[in-house]
Order: structure tokens, then C-alpha cells, then sequence
């Protein structure tokens, strides 16, 4: 971390973002600085990811420093100048991650939900506005899509960068930095449908007022990779609902265990085994089975969401109101 904070900032800069968090006028007292040029670098510091607006007061903006690492990770990585730091910024972030960011996570929820492929929900009104990847989409009032971070950081496969959604406050942040370009519901529903069909998992933020929705690989993902390759079961929560096989129409094309990325499917002896307790509920055996043997099935009660804020209120941009 200390190498990538040298390649990100210049001393002056680590010093302004020691003394927050605080509005200009505060941090400029505190530093002594002229409020006006302090304004400018504080807006070009937050344009580059390395300091948010918590909250808007009477005297301006709030800026402070996430409570995370990977909150700070994941603006830093959204980025639209960080290619010109090399491969090497890269390398250092796939080590941090790999090597020190997951031993040192605890083994509970990262703040986010798998949700189910929309293919997979054989009745659309099963699905709550906010837990369906089409339903967050045609719900908001302004959409953007930036490159995915993790696989900006990893490189570990061909699927496409251009995929996290985001929605409202999320998505003004950043058309704002121009880390992401906005975009129409149509598009992102296209964008969300194209993703299901690589076989990419929907994880959106986990409250019944989500900002954003990624599409995730288990070779990359700074979620999926402490569940498959740690055992952290409790990163991520669960959707609602559940996978399901009828034995007497199955086939056992073992279609569905390719498919799966959580392990809740596995080929034993040439048959089609589940294990019900790994299944996470993306619903992506579902979308590929060929004799439609299998099914989701709503395991969870609607409180299973909790209800609560957007899941990044400190990605607000400068003029936008506090989320009520």
C-alpha cells in the first residue's frame, strides 16, 4: 500500500488528505492554506478517486477518506488516467488484494447480494423492483457504466471491462470524474442481459436501495474470490431464491455444473449432485439447462433485504443533495 500511495499522490497531496475529514474552509484553516487554491486541489484529488464528499453542508462540501480499503481501492481503480501509471500500478494492486487485503477480512458480509438472472424467475412479480438487475434499472432517474476495477486489476480473463451499472447518485459520480459514460435504461438492460449470458454473476448492493450492479467472474472478483478460493461463505448474502432440479426430467448433460460458480452443482458418477447449502442464487444453471429440469424456487422471506441507504453514500458529486 505505502508503494501504491507514492505512485497515486505527491506529499503536498498526503498531507491535505491526513487533516480531513472537513468542509475547504475547515481544512484550509487547519493547513493554513488559501481556501481558494485548496478548492482546486481538493476537486482535482477528488476527480482521481482519492478523496469523497461525504456530505453537503452550509459551508460546502464534507470531504473525508472511506472507512475501506476497498471502497479507496475500487475509485482509485475506476480511474480514467491510471493506465498511464503501467502494468506495474496494477500488479501491486492484484498483490495487495490477494496477498493482504483477504487475510485481513473477516469472514461476514461485504455489503453486497447476489441477484437472480431475470431468465431464471419463471414469474417476473416473484421479483422485488430492487432485486432484479432489469427492475434496478428502470427504477432509476440516471444511469451510467464504468470499466469493472477488479478485472482492471487482475487480467485474468477476456470477458468484458465495460460492465459495473451504476444508478443515481452513483452513476452522477461518475459522469462526473468521467470515470463512466451515461447511458439510457435500454442500454443498460442490454448491457445486464449480455452479461448473464457470458455466464457473469449479478451482485448489486445489499439494501432495498442498491446504486449499483456488477457483473462478476470468479477469477477477478474481489467478491467471489474469498468464497471459491477462501471459504469466506459469508462475503456476499444470498439472493432469495434457490436452485432446484427435477430428477425425473433431468438428463445429466451436466450443462448446469459447468455453469455454476459456486459449487453447488457437481457431476458425481455421471450424475447431476446439488448441494443446496453452497447456492447462492444467481440462477445461471437455470438459463443454460436444455429440458428446463431446473427451477429457482423463493427461499427467503422479502425481509431477507435489508432496508437502508444507497450501499456508497460518500460517492456523491459536488452540487448533488444528501440521499434522504
Amino acid at each position: 500500500m505505502p508503494k501504491l500511495l507514492a505512485m497515486l499522490m505527491s506529499g503536498e497531496e498526503a498531507e491535505i488528505l491526513l487533516v480531513t475529514p472537513g468542509t475547504p474552509h475547515v481544512l484550509a484553516r487547519k493547513l493554513a492554506y488559501d481556501v481558494d487554491r485548496l478548492i482546486e486541489k481538493l476537486d482535482d484529488l477528488y476527480l482521481r478517486g482519492l478523496v469523497f464528499i461525504g456530505e453537503h453542508t452550509p459551508d460546502g462540501p464534507r470531504y473525508q477518506l472511506p472507512d475501506d480499503v476497498g471502497c479507496y481501492m475500487d475509485s482509485v481503480l475506476f480511474d480514467r488516467h491510471d493506465e498511464r501509471l503501467g502494468g506495474g500500478y496494477f500488479d501491486l494492486w492484484r498483490e495487495f488484494v490477494n496477498q493482504e487485503f483477504f487475510a485481513a477480512k473477516e469472514n461476514k458480509n461485504w455489503g453486497f447480494r447476489v441477484i437472480p438472472v431475470g431468465k431464471a424467475i419463471a414469474l417476473e412479480s416473484h421479483i422485488l423492483p430492487y432485486e432484479g438487475a432489469a427492475g434496478i434499472a428502470r427504477g432509476a432517474r440516471r444511469i451510467a457504466v464504468q470499466p469493472c476495477p477488479c478485472r482492471k486489476r487482475e487480467r485474468r480473463c477476456d470477458n468484458p471491462i465495460e460492465t459495473c451499472v451504476a444508478f443515481d447518485e452513483l452513476a452522477e459520480y461518475a459522469i462526473y470524474r468521467g470515470t463512466g459514460r451515461e447511458i439510457d435504461t435500454a442500454e443498460a438492460i442490454a448491457i445486464l442481459r449480455g452479461c448473464a449470458e457470458l455466464g457473469l454473476v449479478h451482485q448489486t448492493a445489499n439494501t432495498d436501495k442498491p446504486d449499483v450492479i456488477c457483473n462478476c467472474c470468479e477469477c477477478c472478483c474481489v467478491l467471489l474470490g474469498p468464497v471459491l478460493r477462501y471459504g469466506m461463505d459469508q462475503v456476499i448474502s444470498k439472493s432469495r431464491f434457490r436452485s432446484s432440479i427435477d430428477y425425473e426430467i433431468c438428463t445429466d448433460c451436466l450443462v448446469c455444473v459447468d455453469r455454476c460458480r459456486f459449487g453447488a452443482l457437481e457431476e458425481v458418477g455421471g450424475k447431476v449432485v446439488a448441494y443446496q447449502e453452497k447456492c447462492f442464487g444467481c440462477g445461471q444453471c437455470v438459463t443454460v439447462c436444455p429440458g428446463e429440469a431446473v427451477a429457482m424456487l423463493e427461499v427467503r422471506d422479502p425481509d431477507h433485504i435489508p432496508p437502508g441507504q444507497p450501499g456508497f453514500s460518500l460517492s456523491r458529486a459536488p452540487g448533488t443533495s444528501k440521499p434522504t
